[in-house]
This record gives C-alpha cells, structure tokens and sequence, in this order.
C-alpha cells in the first residue's frame, strides 16, 4: 500500500514537473515570436494600433471589401440552400 501511494506521489510530481517544463518552454517561445514580430513591424514602419488600417485588413471591412459577406455568399451564387432543395426536388419529378 505504502508503495503505491509513494508510486503515485512520484507520478503525480513528474506529471507536474512535464507541464510546468512544456508551459515555460511555450511561453518562451511566445516572447522570442513576440519580440521577432515587433522588429518586423518596427523594419516595416508599422505601429501596432494602425496595423490592420496601414493595410487595409480591418476585420468588419474584409468580407465587404472582398464581396464575400456570409449573408449574400449563397444569394450572389444563386446557390440558397432552400432554392437548391427545390430545385432538385423539380428535376426529379420531371425525369
């Protein structure tokens, strides 16, 4: 008994000792890849607010800017959901 709990405390602490190792390692790596992405921008001449605007990527305006709003993908296909069942449903009966 006496072992298997002290099997499972050492267990349990290696488990804890893996994450914290993983967590510290992914955390430095999120510094470096910050600190990379910083000097990009600083080369570039970009501020970190005026990003998205400097290039014309703001999130509300891509999709309109793109014609791709999610409401009219389907209606500017012709191909609605409702419309396509129809549609299917009417060349069967034909045939």
């Amino acid at each position: 008994m006496a072992s298997d709990v002290t099997f499972l405390a050492i267990a349990y602490i290696a488990m804890i000792g893996i994450i914290g190792g993983w967590t510290w390692k992914m955390l430095a790596r999120l510094n470096e890849l910050s600190s990379r992405l910083a000097s990009a921008e600083a080369s570039l001449g970009l501020d970190e607010l005026d990003d998205a605007a400097a290039l014309g990527l703001d999130e509300l305006d891509d999709a309109a800017a793109l014609g791709l709003d999610e409401l009219d993908d389907a209606a500017a296909l012709g191909l609605d959901e409702t419309d396509d069942l129809a549609n299917t449903s009417d060349s069967s009966e034909e045939e």
